[in-house]
């Protein structure tokens, strides 16, 4: 194209890479008295306006996927805000044995508490456990044996049906970034009434009230008489 004017080498440029629809209100033609410099600054503005156009447009069809709560968008780290860093665990055992030339005895007793990883709707585990054992030799043929045990457990969770298809371990993998946690207040939580992955999981779960579970595993007093 050496040779030819600067403006028809500019059109020539655009038509061929495809921009005939952003430039149709600011084509340039040969002759014109328009600068050059006049016409580029034309095509940045037609370019921006579209651009932003476009931007509104898509931020507009986020938004609408929320709705529901008033039509906004988020960017929420899900695996973030979900989980807390760390969770505090603490257990404890001790046990006491001991006896005699023809008696010996053992105990122990044991506790575990563990505090759950969620950082909405935080759950709990408890465990207390004792255990004894008695073993005394009456005669030359008779042997009793006494043994007992308790383990206690109470798990304290969030209620898992406010509306979660699958555990919340799961559900939260496929949360939308786009959906925030609370609403522009910072206090009420967002995006309650949504479906399809497309609701606000931690919210959920801090009004999903709590599902305990308390296990009790007792061991029956077992006496056994050996005759040696």
């Amino acid at each position: 194209m050496l040779g030819h004017h600067p403006a028809a080498c500019l059109k020539a440029w655009l038509q061929t890479n495809g921009w005939n629809p952003l430039t149709r209100q600011t084509l340039i033609t040969v002759g014109e008295p328009i600068s050059l410099l006049s016409k580029l600054k034309r095509l940045k503005s037609s370019l921006l306006t579209r651009l932003t156009t476009l931007l509104h447009s898509w931020i507009r069809l986020e938004s609408s996927l929320a709705e529901d709560n008033g039509g906004y968008a988020g960017n929420t780290d899900w695996y973030k805000e979900f989980y807390n860093d760390a969770a505090f665990m603490q257990q404890h055992n001790a046990s006491l044995s001991g006896g005699s030339e023809k008696s010996t005895y053992y105990g122990s007793v044991g506790y575990k508490g563990q505090d759950g990883l969620f950082r909405f709707g935080q759950d709990k585990y408890k465990r207390f456990n004792i255990a004894f054992n008695f073993t005394t030799q009456v005669n030359d043929w008779l042997q009793l044996n006494f043994n007992t045990k308790l383990n206690n457990s109470d798990k304290n969770v969030p209620t898992n049906n406010f509306g979660m298809g699958s555990p919340p371990y799961y559900e939260v993998y496929r949360m939308f970034p786009h959906i925030p946690i609370y609403l522009p207040n910072g206090t009420d939580f967002a995006a309650l009434q949504g479906d399809n992955f497309n609701y606000n999981i931690a919210g959920r779960m801090a009004l999903a009230g709590r599902t305990t579970t308390a296990d009790k595993d007792f061991g029956t007093p077992e006496v056994l008489i050996l005759r040696l």
